[in-house]
Protein backbone atom coordinates (compact mmCIF):
# COMPACT_ATOMS: atom_id res chain seq x y z
CA UNK A 1 0.00 0.00 0.00
CA UNK A 2 3.08 2.09 0.86
CA UNK A 3 3.81 2.31 -3.20
CA UNK A 4 0.08 3.51 -4.39
CA UNK A 5 -1.67 7.06 -3.94
CA UNK A 6 -5.31 7.82 -5.01
CA UNK A 7 -5.42 10.51 -7.94
CA UNK A 8 -7.69 13.66 -6.53
CA UNK A 9 -9.39 13.93 -10.31
CA UNK A 10 -10.00 10.70 -11.47
CA UNK A 11 -10.55 8.94 -8.35
CA UNK A 12 -8.32 5.91 -9.57
CA UNK A 13 -5.29 3.89 -6.80
CA UNK A 14 -1.97 4.40 -9.07
CA UNK A 15 1.45 3.96 -8.32
CA UNK A 16 3.25 6.44 -6.94
CA UNK A 17 5.63 6.92 -9.91
CA UNK A 18 2.21 8.33 -11.89
CA UNK A 19 2.44 11.59 -9.73
CA UNK A 20 4.68 14.38 -9.88
CA UNK A 21 7.15 15.40 -7.43
CA UNK A 22 5.87 18.32 -5.11
CA UNK A 23 7.56 19.21 -2.32
CA UNK A 24 4.92 21.04 -0.24
CA UNK A 25 3.09 18.07 -0.15
CA UNK A 26 3.48 15.58 3.09
CA UNK A 27 3.69 12.71 0.94
CA UNK A 28 6.46 14.82 -1.71
CA UNK A 29 3.32 13.90 -4.83
CA UNK A 30 1.30 16.12 -6.65
CA UNK A 31 -2.12 15.04 -5.55
CA UNK A 32 -3.16 14.48 -9.55
CA UNK A 33 -1.13 11.63 -11.49
CA UNK A 34 0.84 12.62 -14.72
CA UNK A 35 -2.01 11.42 -16.61
CA UNK A 36 -5.10 13.86 -15.26
CA UNK A 37 -2.47 16.69 -14.93
CA UNK A 38 -1.39 16.65 -18.45
CA UNK A 39 -5.07 16.38 -19.48
CA UNK A 40 -5.82 19.49 -17.15
CA UNK A 41 -2.78 21.75 -18.62
CA UNK A 42 -4.16 21.13 -22.46
CA UNK A 43 -7.14 22.18 -21.52
CA UNK A 44 -6.38 25.82 -19.91
CA UNK A 45 -3.83 26.09 -22.55
CA UNK A 46 -6.43 25.88 -25.39
CA UNK A 47 -9.09 27.86 -23.36
CA UNK A 48 -6.48 30.55 -21.87
CA UNK A 49 -5.77 33.09 -24.47
CA UNK A 50 -3.50 34.52 -22.27
CA UNK A 51 -0.99 31.22 -22.13
CA UNK A 52 -0.14 31.76 -25.30
CA UNK A 53 3.42 32.66 -25.43
CA UNK A 54 3.79 35.16 -28.14
CA UNK A 55 0.98 36.94 -26.34
CA UNK A 56 3.08 36.41 -23.40
CA UNK A 57 6.20 38.07 -24.71
CA UNK A 58 4.50 40.98 -25.87
CA UNK A 59 2.65 41.73 -23.01
CA UNK A 60 5.47 41.26 -20.59
CA UNK A 61 7.99 42.34 -22.33
CA UNK A 62 7.24 44.71 -25.50
CA UNK A 63 9.17 41.40 -27.87
CA UNK A 64 7.77 38.49 -30.55
CA UNK A 65 8.89 35.22 -29.38
CA UNK A 66 10.90 35.60 -32.59
CA UNK A 67 12.70 38.06 -31.40
CA UNK A 68 13.04 36.11 -28.49
CA UNK A 69 14.59 33.22 -30.17
CA UNK A 70 16.56 35.73 -31.83
CA UNK A 71 18.71 36.53 -28.54
CA UNK A 72 18.42 33.35 -27.50
CA UNK A 73 20.37 31.98 -30.58
CA UNK A 74 22.67 35.08 -30.47
CA UNK A 75 23.74 33.85 -27.12
CA UNK A 76 24.05 30.27 -28.26
CA UNK A 77 21.38 29.32 -25.98
CA UNK A 78 23.10 29.27 -23.00
CA UNK A 79 22.79 31.40 -19.85
CA UNK A 80 24.88 34.67 -19.86
CA UNK A 81 26.03 34.03 -16.83
CA UNK A 82 26.51 30.17 -15.66
CA UNK A 83 26.23 29.09 -19.56
CA UNK A 84 23.76 26.29 -18.45
CA UNK A 85 21.52 25.40 -21.20
CA UNK A 86 18.59 25.34 -19.33
CA UNK A 87 15.32 27.33 -19.68
CA UNK A 88 16.24 31.16 -20.80
CA UNK A 89 14.01 33.53 -19.17
CA UNK A 90 14.24 37.19 -19.54
CA UNK A 91 16.46 39.50 -17.92
CA UNK A 92 15.33 43.71 -17.79
CA UNK A 93 16.62 46.29 -15.53
CA UNK A 94 14.31 47.09 -12.40
CA UNK A 95 15.51 50.29 -12.29
CA UNK A 96 13.63 51.22 -15.74
CA UNK A 97 10.75 49.59 -15.28
CA UNK A 98 10.52 47.87 -12.00
CA UNK A 99 8.00 45.10 -12.04
CA UNK A 100 6.67 42.36 -13.72
CA UNK A 101 6.14 44.48 -17.10
CA UNK A 102 8.99 45.90 -19.40
CA UNK A 103 9.11 48.46 -22.30
CA UNK A 104 11.64 46.34 -24.03
CA UNK A 105 14.28 48.37 -24.44
CA UNK A 106 15.69 47.49 -20.78
CA UNK A 107 16.12 43.84 -21.30
CA UNK A 108 19.90 42.74 -20.65
CA UNK A 109 20.11 39.28 -21.81
CA UNK A 110 18.69 35.78 -21.28
CA UNK A 111 19.52 33.92 -17.91
CA UNK A 112 18.60 30.83 -16.63
CA UNK A 113 15.92 31.19 -13.60
CA UNK A 114 18.24 30.16 -10.66
CA UNK A 115 20.81 33.48 -12.18
CA UNK A 116 18.17 35.71 -12.64
CA UNK A 117 16.55 35.01 -9.06
CA UNK A 118 20.19 35.52 -7.57
CA UNK A 119 20.57 39.09 -9.35
CA UNK A 120 17.27 39.48 -8.00
CA UNK A 121 17.91 38.46 -4.37
CA UNK A 122 20.91 40.52 -4.18
CA UNK A 123 18.58 43.73 -5.28
CA UNK A 124 20.49 44.34 -8.80
CA UNK A 125 23.38 45.91 -6.69
CA UNK A 126 26.70 46.03 -8.07
CA UNK A 127 27.94 46.34 -4.56
CA UNK A 128 26.13 43.56 -2.67
CA UNK A 129 27.56 41.37 -5.64
CA UNK A 130 31.02 42.31 -5.48
CA UNK A 131 30.59 41.71 -1.52
CA UNK A 132 28.69 38.15 -2.13
CA UNK A 133 32.27 37.33 -4.80
CA UNK A 134 34.47 38.55 -1.81
CA UNK A 135 33.00 36.91 0.93
CA UNK A 136 32.72 33.55 -1.19
CA UNK A 137 36.82 34.17 -1.98
CA UNK A 138 37.15 34.96 2.23
CA UNK A 139 35.91 31.26 3.25
CA UNK A 140 37.04 29.33 0.50
CA UNK A 141 38.49 26.14 1.85
CA UNK A 142 42.42 26.09 0.95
Amino acid sequence: MYNKKRCYSCGELKVTSEFCKNSSKKDSLSDECRNCRSIYSKKYRLSNPFYDRNRHLKNQYGISKDEFDKRKSEQSNVCLICGDRKKLVIDHDHSCCPGKFTCGKCIRGLLCESCNKGIGFLKEDINILLSAISYLFSKKRK
